[in-house]
């Protein structure tokens, strides 16, 4: 496109031409429309940031942050943002006083340290006696703000660990024992190795991982204050053996509305094959524990997705029930002659079947370079994807060209289908070094702001611009344009002012979910003189253009069982218009049991991801 400042100019000459020739009077439409022309070029800017470029604003002008260290050596694992803006970022530190230990730091929205939490913004924590390996990979929030940091401990066996903190900082001495719960699975291999965490909507605790050297996915529950919950699989306890006598290494898990639980690793399904020939493998359980059969086959979903090491690192649970699995792969190189690392990424139906209206038939790889790690994902509201990663290219100018050092971050965006999002940096990849030294090696994280914009978490390596600590490594933040999200699917301001009224919007829902004829829904009702909707033609035709023709007001089905009913979905707006924001929200409601979202969990994401309803509390 050229450049619209050089456009305007020629505008410019051609009206002053115009005017010379004294021909006014015979072309003033025409001459009307070259002046319009003109004042639009004029508010044109050049095109500064665009989706997927350094945030400016962020960092003092750099775009980053490189956080002072915990300790000498800061490996980043996990974040996690809370509402308010600031986020929490947690991991394995190595000081000169302590062997490996668990570390965590508040960070707030610009990335400086939140002064709130310990004082210093971070907390270091040594879980388990004696010379230990700490390594903490999985962080989770409660409803009530703690956090819970958990991995594995290793002095003279390895074991489940997990550690909650009070919002402050300090260790929460009503958890566990004074703040800290280890967990032996009790097999002879010593291996028990944890690697995700959930939180239920009740309290309770769901710790991820695998034992019994690596063959066997292992999950275990706890009660809100660390104590091993019996009601799951009778001891708290339960132990999986997906491929008999083979490698079994679950790696991520997410709940679903009614309680049951879906982990996600990687099992070698050849047996006595190199330790590379691995497939997606993800298992349904029960509340209880147990296997749910109805899910793939007697509860286990095996798919091959590259022709070596499918690993997937992250399973999310989409807003309508879909499961999405992501991690990396290897795949054929160009040439053909060897293999390459991939991103990778598998979606299903909420039964385990594969959704093959993603990638090619449910399956996703994208080589971003010879040599890929992934780190993790986010998704949109409409189901576009945000990956992090780092890359390595040796020997070869191309985006994952090292300048320095072994490597760069990357950041790249999917559509919905699956495919590369043009629209976002340079054909929907953006590699970049953080200071002078980004290591390969390192995770990355990935969140998606609420304005659009994109953070960035992970280790930086020796070396970095401004690294505090030229002798280890550090947590490094960047911050990346984004765009605001797609136009929401739902909205609680029926009437179109701006707000969310009880005397309006809420009993307009109530009146629609009990039936009310048309004519009377909207009689005794005084709209304020803002709204743009103050009659029912008006609001039936504006929540109708929201759903599909077959489907009129599913806007207004919250709870997502295909009804709008007044006990459950007006009673949520009703709320919401009382001005309720947690979790009383949902409190004493009855939900169906088709319902995918009946717990506040659910309800808060979908309120705020698809109705724009701000503000929401854990």
């Amino acid at each position: 496109m050229s450049d619209p400042r050089a456009v305007a100019t020629t505008v410019a000459s051609a009206v002053i031409d115009l005017l010379e020739q004294d021909v006014i009077e015979h072309r003033t439409a025409q001459l009307a429309r070259w002046f319009a022309c003109l004042s639009l070029l004029l508010m044109i800017r050049p095109a500064s940031a665009l989706p997927g470029d350094l945030d400016l604003t962020y960092g003092g002008g750099t775009g980053a942050v490189f956080a002072a260290p915990v300790a000498v050596y800061d490996t980043l694992s996990a974040t996690v943002r809370r509402s308010d803006g600031r986020f929490l970022v947690g991991g394995y530190c190595n000081s000169a006083s302590l062997s490996r230990a668990f570390c965590l730091s508040s960070r707030n929205a610009d990335g400086s340290p939140d002064a709130s939490f310990n004082g210093t913004g971070s907390a270091l924590t040594q879980v388990a006696t004696g010379f230990t390996s700490d390594t903490a990979l999985a962080l989770a929030l409660q409803a009530d703000g703690k956090a819970l940091l958990a991995g594995w401990c290793d002095s003279s066996s390895r074991d489940f660990c997990v550690v909650r903190y009070n919002t402050n900082g300090t260790l929460d001495t009503t958890f566990g024992d004074a703040g800290k719960r280890l967990l032996d699975f009790g097999n002879s291999n010593n291996s028990d190795t944890l690697t995700a965490l959930v939180v239920q909507g009740d309290g309770r605790i769901v710790l991820i991982g695998f034992c019994n050297g690596q063959s066997t996915f292992c999950i275990a529950r706890l009660t809100g204050n660390g104590q091993l919950d019996s009601t799951w699989g009778g001891t708290g306890l339960v132990a999986t053996d997906i491929v008999a006598n083979d490698l079994d290494l679950a790696q991520a898990g997410t709940l679903l509305p009614d309680g049951r639980l879906v982990i996600a690793g990687f099992c070698r399904t050849t047996p006595g094959s190199p330790f590379t020939a691995y497939d997606f493998c993800l298992t349904r359980y029960l509340a209880n524990g147990t296997l749910d059969t109805t899910f793939g086959t007697a509860g286990i979903v095996i798919t091959p997705v590259g022709t070596e090491w499918d690993q997937p690192h992250t399973l999310k649970r989409l807003p309508d029930g879909r499961l999405l699995a992501a991690g990396q792969c290897r795949v054929p190189d160009d040439a053909g002659t060897g293999l390459k690392d991939s991103f990778c990424a598998v979606r299903y139906q909420a039964n385990g079947a594969l959704d093959t209206t993603f990638g090619i038939g449910g399956k996703v790889t994208i080589s971003p370079a010879p040599e890929f790690r992934y780190g993790g994902i986010d998704v949109y509201a409409d189901g576009r994807i945000l990956v992090a990663g780092a890359c390595r290219h040796l020997n070869a100018t191309s985006g994952c060209n090292a300048t320095f050092g072994a490597g760069k971050f990357l950041l790249m965006r999917l559509t919905a289908a699956g495919a590369l999002d043009t629209s976002f940096a340079t054909g929907g990849i953006n590699y970049f070094a953080l200071g002078r030294y980004s290591n390969y090696a390192y995770p990355a994280n990935v969140t998606l702001l609420p304005d659009g914009k994109v953070l960035f978490t992970a280790s930086c390596a020796v070396g970095a611009v401004g690294d505090p600590n030229p002798n280890g490594a550090v947590f490094c933040f960047a911050r990346f344009e984004g765009e605001p999200s797609p136009p929401v699917l739902c909205t609680l301001d029926l009437d179109g002012d701006g707000q969310v009224l009880a005397t309006t919007d809420a009993l307009l829902h109530l009146r629609i979910a009990l039936g009310v004829p048309d004519t009377a829904k909207t009689t005794g009702i005084t709209f304020p003189a803002s709204a743009t909707r103050n009659n029912w033609s008006a609001i039936d035709t504006y929540l109708r253009s929201l759903c599909a023709p077959a489907s009129p007001y599913c806007t207004l089905d919250i709870d997502g069982d295909g009804l709008n009913t007044a006990l459950t979905d007006a009673a949520i707006h009703l709320r919401i218009a009382a001005g309720l924001r947690d979790s009383r929200v949902v409190a004493g409601l009855n939900f169906p049991a088709n319902a995918p979202r009946r717990t506040w969990t659910d309800v808060r994401q979908y309120l705020a991801t698809q109705c724009g309803v701000t503000g929401l509390q854990n």
